[in-house]
């Protein structure tokens, strides 16, 4: 109760970015599945205002502190639902909060923002990657085994970054094999689409991938 009321008693608060860009959203997007946390926090509420460079922070540590168990997941929600908007907010190197969560292999947030906003899942960083190359970057299994299960994510399946490059491009580049193989499985996901370089994964495939695969 006190969450929301904090919420509707400046709203804009959790819009309000730092020196990085970042918003509220942005950091508590950034917190791993396994970020322990202090339900002992003594921010004035008052001082928030005072320091842009902090206000996400202290924010998230507020409602961290109100929310007890359920942790980062849960302030995610309260943010988005205060805030719809910030979930398209990019950072100053142009990561919005997806392409973080996905990034320290938080799969209960992304799948969070994609069940809320489905047309998250094609927004792209300032290099083109969508929140799979990043999840195939960063081996975040559990969150591949969600996009390429959904059928309503195959349309992101094949979107190419800057450097013309799909998920399974760099799942091929990399020699990540656990990740190349959940995505074979995906009957969508395209092998002879060229990059940037005029690459296929099959012509990738001839020199990363091990043999007997």
């Amino acid at each position: 109760v006190f969450t929301k009321k904090l919420l509707k008693w400046n709203k804009a608060l959790s819009a309000q970015k730092d020196e990085t860009g970042s918003t509220p959203l942005h950091f508590a997007a950034a917190k791993s599945p396994n970020s322990s946390y202090s339900t002992q926090f003594h921010d004035d509420v008052h001082e928030w205002r005072k320091s842009n460079s902090t206000i996400a922070r202290q924010m998230c540590k507020k409602l961290l502190s109100l929310l007890g168990r359920d942790g980062w997941p849960k302030v995610c929600l309260k943010l988005l639902e205060a805030n719809p908007a910030a979930l398209y907010e990019p950072d100053h190197r142009g990561s919005y909060p997806i392409h973080i969560a996905t990034s320290v292999g938080a799969t209960r947030k992304v799948l969070l923002f994609l069940n809320r906003h489905p047309g998250s899942a094609g927004l792209r960083d300032a290099r083109g990657r969508t929140f799979l190359h990043i999840a195939v970057e960063k081996m975040a299994v559990g969150i591949l085994y969600h996009a390429t299960r959904d059928k309503s994510l195959e349309w992101i399946l094949n979107m190419r970054d800057k450097d013309g490059n799909t998920a399974m491009h760099l799942a091929v580049q990399g020699g990540r094999l656990r990740v190349f193989c959940r995505l074979l499985g995906n009957l969508k996901v395209g092998l002879d689409l060229p990059n940037a370089k005029g690459e296929t994964c099959l012509d990738l495939s001839r020199y990363k991938v091990p043999p007997g695969l």
